[in-house]
């Protein structure tokens, strides 16, 4: 937890340092009160530790992966959505050389846990809302959720 203050703390701007060090504080009290299981802390341990070897930034980076974990335990996700989570981010910091699909598989996260955004245009977003869904590991990671999604101008 220090390591991770203290990288924060080295963000610039005044405001992303500001939702970065709010974002961890809301963690911290998560992680100190026993809302990861072992697994799930080792999983997050090697994530950051991957994130720093690819020289990812305290500010978007961590602060979106943090604030997604963070999500998963507020929204009350199920246990099995957020372990193939974990592991889909961890698997694709270690096996991708670009950190692109990285970068759009968290503010995919971001988008549909505040809002139930799957896809969103200019024009449009594509929204499951309250359904209940879970992640498919194929070939890609693919989405499923138990009804129809909607699609708002």
């Amino acid at each position: 937890m220090v390591e991770l203050n203290s990288l924060f703390q080295t963000i610039q701007n005044k405001e992303n340092k500001a939702k970065a060090l709010s974002t961890f504080n809301e963690f911290s009290g998560l992680w100190n009160y026993g809302n990861y299981d072992n697994n799930h802390r080792e999983t997050i341990y090697r994530s950051a530790d991957l994130m720093l070897q690819r020289k990812l930034r305290a500010y978007p980076d961590f602060e979106r992966y943090i604030s997604a974990l963070v999500a998963f335990k507020t929204m009350d996700v199920s246990f099995e959505n957020f372990d193939l989570w974990l592991k889909i981010t961890c698997n694709l910091l270690e096996n991708t050389n670009s950190i692109k699909s990285y970068h759009e598989l968290l503010l995919f996260t971001e988008d549909f846990l505040e809002s139930g955004i799957l896809n969103k245009s200019k024009i449009f977003s594509w929204v499951a809302g309250k359904t209940p869904f879970r992640f498919i590991i194929a070939d890609s990671v693919f989405f499923s959720a138990d009804r129809t999604v909607s699609s708002f101008m």
